[in-house]
């Protein structure tokens, strides 16, 4: 019975330890277009990199 436990822990643990690493994945690209869109003089791409990292979060891909 022990086993069982241990086992589930340890699973656990290496769900938490992916999704830590999604979360820096995320965080990182959205870092990555808020750099964009400070970067670029194009007020276009400037609207369009600021609003990508939260509308890409919430919109259902297809």
């Amino acid at each position: 019975m022990e086993t069982i436990k241990a086992a589930s822990l340890k699973s656990k643990a290496e769900v938490i330890d992916y999704i830590k690493g999604l979360l820096s994945v995320i965080n990182d690209g959205k870092e990555g277009y808020q750099s964009a869109a400070e970067a670029t003089e194009n007020t276009e791409l400037k609207a369009l990199f600021s609003k990508f990292p939260v509308s890409a979060l919430f919109t259902p891909q297809s």
